[in-house]
């Protein structure tokens, strides 16, 4: 699969490669995000050193760095005897050199020490020398302990961090030009934007024997992706498999999460907590709702492999264990559109809200989604100042939306008395277009009716911007 997206980051770096004095860059996200495609394309016919770290002692690491550097100065087989030395052979060099340290916790595990080092390589000449440091990682706890936090060594240092995201749906129908609407946002809701995950489906015949050969079967590439990443993450991913089935499974509460567990919330809150910043559950609230104050929060799992891989593969392990792959391939047949994929296009939706604010016709600070009392609405987009909204329904269905849909969100929003204070603009996300009833009331109604072509037209316009 050929590299695609990214021009918000690659627009970053070639800021920082264009600064006069030198620049250091922190790049970090989960694994298989994609940050080593990312500096390989950056670097690409750049004078450059990159090394990546291993999972070995310090001093095997800089030999190992030691030769990159002899190979990058015209001295293959040089050898220093300290990172100052090391570093310090490139300083000074005409024109940009860019080193890139990747897997970087590596280096700061086998040697505690080593941040201070780098800290006084930077203060010392590095800082005023054309070089460009790029620091990357894959362990999300490890590179903010050992990099960003108030207590690193090498805080303040860096002149731009990036934290690296799933590509867009934009992005991956760039990838997968001939995958029919329903299809890519199937493939989207199953991979998550993950870049590694898209490349593995990329050439299946169909995005259905994708999941059969890549997931479901025991020497399928991802077949047990989640507890690896769980594993090289967590010192006790028993706790946390626990936790993401509970959620799976449909318990969205705390206190359902706990129920499930048969363990108070004090054991379970710290491994939630984890389970954010590892962007693997989110917590959500009504939009209209403080996150810090609001009793009515519901995780989720955000990551859409992991939630796939947990409703799907992790109930029907035995079996697959055992090469016997039809009770997972009927529960998909049975759930992966209405069930699973639809879930995944409401947030598509709610992402695209953020770029569509001059189609909806006022700014807004606030997207979510609104539930209570039995009813919800999808997308929510509020102006607290104006005392505007914007709300929507999202309908995953192959059919088109009809004038019925677009009656209920009305009705629902008249019946929600957290919106009486709100001038509200109606909208409709559909995949599958709208019928002639729904587009005339809509016209009538000054509604806002977006396609899947305005969604993926809205995010070409963000990645050109």
């Amino acid at each position: 699969m050929r590299f695609v997206g990214r021009e918000e980051e690659m627009r970053l770096l070639e800021r920082e490669y264009a600064r006069e004095s030198g620049s250091f860059v922190v790049i970090y996200g989960r694994r298989r995000i994609g940050k080593t495609a990312l500096i390989s394309e950056f670097i690409r016919g750049r004078d450059s050193v990159y090394f990546l770290a291993g999972d070995l002692p310090d001093s095997e690491n800089r030999k190992r760095f030691s030769e990159a550097v002899g190979a990058a100065i015209g001295a293959p087989g040089a050898s220093f005897d300290s990172w100052e030395s090391a570093f310090g052979s490139l300083i000074g060099r005409r024109g940009k050199t860019i080193v890139v340290l990747d897997e970087f916790q590596y280096l700061a595990r086998s040697n505690p020490g080593f941040p201070s080092i780098l800290q006084g390589i930077w203060d010392g000449a590095m800082k005023d020398s054309g070089l460009m440091l790029v620091l990357c990682g894959s362990f999300m706890g490890m590179m903010e302990r050992y990099a960003l936090s108030h207590s690193s060594p090498l805080y303040g240092r860096r002149t731009a961090n990036v934290k690296l995201g799933p590509l867009s749906l934009c992005d991956a129908s760039e990838a997968f030009p001939d995958l029919c609407p329903r299809d890519l946002v199937t493939l989207y809701a199953v991979t998550g934007g993950v870049p590694r995950y898209l490349e593995l489906f990329h050439g299946e015949p169909s995005v259905r024997e994708g999941i059969r050969r890549v997931v479901l079967e025991r020497t399928g590439a991802l077949h047990d992706e989640p507890l690896f990443l769980l594993g090289s993450e967590a010192k006790e991913p028993t706790n946390y498999i626990a936790i993401l089935e509970a959620i799976a499974a449909g318990n969205s509460k705390l206190g359902d999460i706990t129920g499930r567990l048969e363990v108070g919330s004090g054991a379970v809150t710290p491994y939630l907590k984890a389970l954010e910043d590892m962007m693997l559950v989110r917590r959500t609230v009504p939009v209209t709702e403080n996150p810090l104050r609001s009793k009515s929060g519901l995780y989720a799992i955000c990551d859409g492999f992991t939630a796939f891989w947990f409703k799907f593969v992790f109930p029907n392990k035995r079996f697959l264990e055992l090469g016997e792959t039809g009770e997972a391939e009927r529960m998909l047949d049975e759930h992966l559109g209405d069930g699973f994929a639809s879930f995944a296009f409401e947030d598509i939706c709610r992402s695209a809200t953020f770029r569509m604010r001059e189609r909806i016709g006022f700014p807004f600070t606030k997207v979510g989604r609104l539930w209570g009392k039995g009813a919800e609405i999808d997308v929510v987009a509020l102006d607290p100042s104006s005392r505007r909204a914007f709300a929507a329904e999202c309908k995953y269905s192959a059919n088109r939306v009809s004038l019925s849909v677009y009656q209920g969100l009305k009705r629902k929003c008249a019946e929600d008395a957290r919106l009486r204070e709100y001038e509200v603009t109606y909208g409709i996300f559909s995949l599958s277009g709208f019928d002639e009833n729904l587009v005339r009331e809509a016209e009538r109604d000054g509604a806002v009716l977006i396609s899947m072509e305005d969604i993926l037209e809205a995010g070409r316009g963000a990645r050109s911007g």
